[in-house]
């Protein structure tokens, strides 16, 4: 007989309610968490140095070479932050993208005044709490709790520099990490609502942030659940309210996307067009690559074998030039091994498309999140950007096949009912 998640970890199969509550319901304090105090306060640790380090060397030193867009976030919100003190809150940047950055940027300085090191402290806290989402997500799917994915997620220093970092990549981090960890227990039957608004918050988080990226998240959703219509047990409700929701928001903040970006309609002219700004965008610089700019699908589709090549294994060890540029080789050759020795789960994984909405879901917005990174020229902005595809790795590499949940009833009773995914 396979063993069940409730077998293996005695505190049950909890995947996350904002990190506590779970797919076995009734919440979980934080001493009982799956991964265990000791790996877990090691993580928050090493975020909390890589905080010191970002604070006291890293920041000052590409500020000094004009090359930091903290700095640049910095510099804005101390002229907003003294508009919000006087009241003056028609000032404030509101939009999505960088000006939703300085906005946040304002409001701490406003309140909290203008330290630096208090917006790092909060973002080391997001940087775990994603971590501890994560981890909790992965043993809950039948991962031990020292298997090589929990360990990368917790400790890998691509991780936690960029996560611990205040800016965009951040917040789009610590969103899908919300998102993934609501969406498996939906889709493994648990009750809905609350993981709904749970799965919106890190939508909506996304897109505030990185809007096109909350866009395709949006759209892979709804397709998802449309696709694999025979997942929520017993939920028909809830899947129908996801695939509407899923597509209603994507066509919701679509207009906003479409004028942040100034794109055209909707259709293969739009994608053609999100592709060249996004290329154009995001190459030269220091770390630039030889390159060349991508203005449609063929363009995409020729560059496409190297631009995974650098998403996966550059910097490569020969070009390491800094200390950061060891840390992202050596975070490489992580995933590069990670990647390996799932190899086999990833093809098992592949079987479960069309049954399991988690894995549909994981599957489809890799793809559309791959197809963005691959168009950008510098292997500095992909080492920080492709932090976005862990939480998405988490849903698709588990050991779905093995994961067995026994659901108690709405008024908290054992039900008695085991729900086994694609079986």
């Amino acid at each position: 007989m396979e063993p069940s998640v409730r077998e293996n970890y005695p505190y049950g199969p909890r995947v996350t309610w904002l990190g506590r509550s779970a797919a076995g319901h009734g919440g979980c304090p934080a001493k009982r968490h799956p991964i265990g105090a000791p790996l877990l306060g090691l993580s928050f640790g090493i975020r909390a140095i890589c905080g010191i380090v970002l604070l006291l060397i890293a920041i000052p030193y590409y500020a000094g070479i004009n090359s930091s867009d903290v700095t640049s976030y910095d510099a804005s919100a101390r002229y907003y932050a003294d508009d919000l003190r006087a009241g003056r809150f028609s000032e404030a940047p509101l939009g999505l993208g960088s000006d939703a950055v300085v906005l946040w940027f304002s409001l701490v300085y406003a309140v909290a005044g203008m330290h630096l090191w208090v917006l790092i402290a909060i973002h080391c806290g997001l940087s775990f709490w994603a971590a501890a989402i994560l981890g909790r997500l992965a043993a809950s799917l039948g991962e031990s709790k020292r298997s090589g994915l929990v360990m990368y997620l917790l400790f890998a220093p691509n991780l936690a520099v960029w996560t611990v970092l205040p800016g965009k990549d951040s917040w789009v981090y610590f969103g899908m990490a919300l998102c993934a960890g609501a969406i498996a227990v939906v889709t493994r039957g648990a009750r809905s609502l609350k993981y709904m608004l749970q799965g919106l918050a890190g939508l909506l988080i996304v897109f505030v942030f990185r809007p096109h990226v909350g866009l395709l998240l949006f759209a892979s959703l709804g397709l998802a659940f449309l696709l694999t219509a025979s997942t929520i047990r017993r939920r028909r409700w809830a899947r129908a309210l996801i695939t509407l929701g899923a597509f209603g928001g994507a066509a919701l903040v679509w207009p906003a996307v479409q004028k942040e970006a100034r794109l055209k309609a909707p259709g293969i002219e739009w994608i053609d067009d999100r592709l060249v700004q996004n290329s154009r965008e995001n190459s030269g610089g220091g770390s630039g690559v030889e390159f060349r700019n991508i203005e449609n699908l063929q363009d995409l589709a020729r560059e496409a074998p190297a631009g995974i090549l650098r998403l996966v294994a550059e910097p490569l060890p020969w070009d390491v030039k800094s200390v950061g540029g060891a840390a992202a080789s050596f975070d490489c050759l992580l995933l590069i091994a990670l990647l390996g020795a799932r190899l086999s789960r990833i093809r098992s994984n592949a079987g479960l498309l069309f049954s399991n909405s988690s894995v549909m879901f994981a599957f489809l917005a890799t793809i559309a999140v791959v197809c963005l990174l691959v168009t950008i020229g510098n292997v500095g902005l992909i080492v920080r950007q492709k932090i976005q595809l862990a939480p998405l790795f988490v849903l698709y590499g588990a050991r779905w096949r093995n994961v067995s949940i026994r659901l108690p009833s709405s008024r908290g009773r054992d039900a008695g009912l085991v729900v086994r995914e694609a079986l």
